[in-house]
């Protein structure tokens, strides 16, 4: 328990394995072996992507000589620091529901003026119309 005396200084499950590994100087593939676990779980562990069942958990206190009070600790601190950075993707998510709204506000605003300028452009063609027709009808009177 010496070399693990102060988990205090980890602040995740990664930190500590990756840290163990090298303290015990040991690859993730021979860990895999010794607990008897898929060698993909073990690299998770490390990269923080997952965290130990209780089996497994079982299986590194006695293996690292801790108690699994000191290993479940770690992964509380690991799920402390997953839920903070799924916090920051939800603020991101709500920048991009920001976003999207006022892309679609714009849009109806641009679709609004479209509409007025169509008003517009009919009101023009048909005044240009109608004076075409009243020259036609001045330059026939003018004839007669």
């Amino acid at each position: 328990m010496d070399e693990f005396s102060n988990l205090n200084k980890y602040n995740s499950f990664a930190e500590f394995i990756s840290d163990a590994l090298k303290i015990k100087n040991i690859t993730r593939q021979r860990l895999a072996e010794l607990l008897d676990i898929h060698p993909t779980k073990v690299y998770r562990w490390v990269r923080g992507a997952s965290l130990p069942k209780k089996d497994a958990v079982v299986r590194i206190a006695h293996f690292f000589n801790l108690s699994r009070e000191d290993i479940n600790n770690l992964i509380e601190k690991q799920k402390k620091i997953k839920y903070k950075k799924r916090g920051r993707k939800r603020k991101n998510r709500d920048t991009t529901k920001e976003i999207a709204l006022s892309i679609e506000e714009e849009k109806n605003k641009i679709l609004e003026r479209q509409k007025e300028l169509e008003k517009e452009f009919y009101t023009i063609i048909k005044e240009m119309i109608d004076n075409a027709i009243q020259l036609h009808f001045l330059k026939e009177e003018k004839k007669q």
